[in-house]
């Protein structure tokens, strides 16, 4: 008689809702998938959604995003302008930050220095109807592989 084992990972989901006001959505493991609400139609006005990713110890943020669209392509991120994605190592040092869109592929991968990284989403008031926002997939990876 042979038994077969099988392993099930699940995968961390922060959907980034309206309803859940200013909350940090937290997500934790070796994967996970960050989206904006409405995705993958317009997302609304005014909204801010932050994410904090935390990975097993020794291992760093990989952070890709599958599609990605915000404001029509200005020539450089404003606050308070243009809507934007922010990213941080842990709470503190800035690792990346982008607006307008990007055709093709996403940005470029980013990736932490240590087990933690936070993304943050931040749209303004005077949104263009264009802006679908963006789906995004982190994962846990060694830091050699960067």
């Amino acid at each position: 008689m042979a038994l077969l084992f099988l392993f099930i990972t699940e995968e961390a989901s922060g959907l980034c809702r309206l309803s859940d006001g200013r909350k940090v959505r937290k997500l934790s493991g070796s994967s996970g998938t960050l989206i904006t609400p409405d995705y993958p139609y317009y997302y609304p006005d005014d909204v801010r959604c932050t994410w904090t990713i935390s990975v097993p110890a020794g291992k760093v943020v990989k952070l890709t995003f599958d599609r990605f669209r915000l404001n029509l392509n200005p020539d450089y991120c404003q606050t308070g302008i243009n809507d934007y994605v922010q990213i941080r190592d842990g709470k503190s040092r800035m690792l990346a930050e982008y607006c307008g869109y990007y055709r093709f592929m996403g940005p470029s991968d980013v990736y932490s220095t240590g087990s933690s990284m936070v993304v943050m989403f931040i749209s303004v008031l005077d949104g263009e109807e264009y802006s679908n926002g963006f789906k995004a997939h982190f994962e846990a990876v060694d830091p050699q592989s960067k």
